[in-house]
């Protein structure tokens, strides 16, 4: 159980951490949302 809190914490201040840096890098671009919004996903869909 304490493993677990201790690499749930670990991971939840990376997160605020790249949150406030504007997001998080990945294949030379950045991520600034972690997913699109069920509105978003919808509109995906009608097309």
């Amino acid at each position: 159980m304490l493993r677990w809190a201790a690499g749930r914490a670990i991971t939840s201040w990376m997160a605020v951490w790249w949150r406030l840096r504007g997001g998080v890098p990945h294949r030379g671009t950045t991520l600034r949302r972690a997913a699109n919004s069920a509105r978003r996903l919808r509109e995906k869909e009608r097309r």
